[in-house]
């Protein structure tokens, strides 16, 4: 009974389809693959995982400086030589990039661009294929090879080349959207021993005018990153307040990883200074948050002609954030 079991288990993977986000969940953070394309040698990390939210490292260098590289060694001295380094936390219940830093640039990167590629790289659907298929709609061996089996890209570990890798492939069709990508059919393969490990070996899209692929030069688990964290922006107050419809408007510029925010108001005019817990209901557009304050309820714990001072707290921010704008009722 257990042996079928087991069977139908390792059957049930293979065929039913999944998504690269469920893999993720199953890895093992420290993951990573080395990956090169057009002349450029990119190291991508799984850097940790965080309640349901994904943190990568990624780290570019030339493929001249690229050449017996210890990775694990590089990156604790600093990626010497490196053209690029950005970390990026992938939310995949709020559908977006949360936020994106250059560690070379010192500096926030936009996060649009990367929403139209990883969600839905993250969200598509991967169908196993079969050996027979994968003679037909799997990546193509040199002219003239003749395959006593379906064909495998190449494969290393910790700088070592893997003797007669096996492979899991699966297919996926990107959805239509404006991307280079649009409607075309991806082939991925996975490494057959090793499930949890969540990046694949190979990844080639071929229909049509678009010939893309990428393809793994190095990979391994184990791998601590110098960097603890993505670094956070802070709240801020982007407008004065304004009244509209019965509602007071306090505008943010919030990025969305800040949920559950606290809002209180000090009354400047009182002696003593009184502080007063508001409650509010939010309307977000992206990083776009205005807190909307009923007058009505205003008018019972406000003193009429005193000014206000609003604050803004959250356990994720290290101390709150005071408004430039008082308020005067």
């Amino acid at each position: 009974m257990k042996i079928w079991l087991i069977c139908f288990i390792f059957i049930a993977q293979n065929l039913f389809a999944f998504t690269l986000q469920e893999k993720l969940y199953q890895a093992e953070p420290g993951s990573y693959i080395v990956t090169e394309q057009n002349a450029l040698v990119s190291l991508l990390h799984l850097h940790s995982k965080k309640d349901h939210c994904f943190l990568f490292e990624e780290i570019s260098i030339p493929f001249h400086q690229s050449k017996k590289i210890d990775w694990v060694d590089w990156i604790q001295k600093g990626a010497p030589g490196h053209t690029s380094w950005i970390l990026y936390e992938v939310d995949p219940e709020k559908k977006c990039v949360v936020e994106c830093y250059s560690l070379t640039r010192k500096a926030w990167i936009p996060t649009d661009e990367m929403d139209s590629f990883f969600l839905p790289l993250l969200s598509l659907e991967l169908h196993f294929l079969s050996e027979e298929d994968r003679l037909q709609k799997g990546a193509t061996a040199r002219p003239g090879t003749i395959r006593s089996r379906p064909w495998g890209p190449p494969q290393v570990r910790y700088g070592k080349k893997v003797k007669d890798p096996q492979y899991d492939v699966y297919t996926a069709k990107w959805p239509q959207d404006s991307s280079d990508f649009s409607g075309k059919q991806i082939v991925f393969y996975f490494d057959k021993n090793e499930k949890q490990f969540p990046f694949p070996y190979w990844l080639q899209a071929r229909d049509g005018a678009l010939k893309f692929k990428l393809r793994a030069v190095d990979s391994g688990t184990g791998l601590n990153s110098p960097c603890t964290d993505i670094p956070r922006r802070r709240i801020s107050f982007s407008k004065a307040p304004r009244k509209e419809n019965g509602k007071l408007y306090l505008s943010l510029s919030a990025p969305i990883y800040y949920d559950n925010l606290q809002l209180y108001a000090i009354d400047l005019t009182a002696e003593p200074k009184t502080t007063h817990v508001l409650s509010y209901e939010p309307e977000r557009k992206k990083e776009r948050l205005c807190l909307l304050i009923d007058e009505e309820k205003l008018d019972q714990l406000f003193i009429k002609g005193h000014k206000y001072l609003w604050i803004i707290h959250s356990e994720d921010l290290e101390y709150p954030i005071e408004s430039p704008h008082t308020y005067i009722h």
